[in-house]
């Protein structure tokens, strides 16, 4: 059963009223398909982002249609996992990657130091981070982009 509504809940010409019901589906694997689903509209992905499940989290996180005050949102959350994936992602706006940069996890740092994206004067404070790796990765991708 719960793989009938995964494999609904992936398919592209599902309609947005019954991606809606999947949404609230008792079980994290039909969340995460609908989470991971292109046509998610981003109410949707705003109701995920309270998701109990850090998997489903973590895909509302690199979702392309998660709107900006959703990433604000998970970012602002203490959640590494979900954290990583934001400063990973290719969409995640300026602001959120400058909240990443005070995240207490040095994973996340060096994540954050590593994304093309990620603004040269975060980088120049991850250049003076405490995490060895975090300011090694900063300070090189400062140095690519100057």
């Amino acid at each position: 059963m719960k793989y009938t509504r995964c494999t609904e809940a992936a398919s592209l010409g599902i309609p947005l009223d019954r991606l809606q019901e999947l949404a609230s589906d008792p079980d994290e694997d039909v969340r995460y398909c609908v989470a991971g689903h292109p046509n998610t509209p981003p109410a949707i992905l705003q109701q995920l982002a309270e998701d109990s499940c850090m998997y489903v989290r973590c895909r509302v996180a690199k979702h392309p249609n998660t709107p900006h005050a959703t990433l604000q949102q998970l970012a602002w959350k203490w959640d590494v996992d979900v954290h990583m994936v934001l400063a990973r992602n290719p969409n995640t706006p300026p602001d959120v990657l400058a909240l990443l940069a005070l995240d207490v996890a040095p994973e996340v740092r060096m994540t954050l130091a590593n994304n093309p994206n990620t603004p040269l004067d975060v980088l120049a404070v991850l250049a003076l981070d405490v995490a060895p790796e975090a300011q090694q990765i900063a300070l090189e991708n400062l140095q690519k982009r100057q």
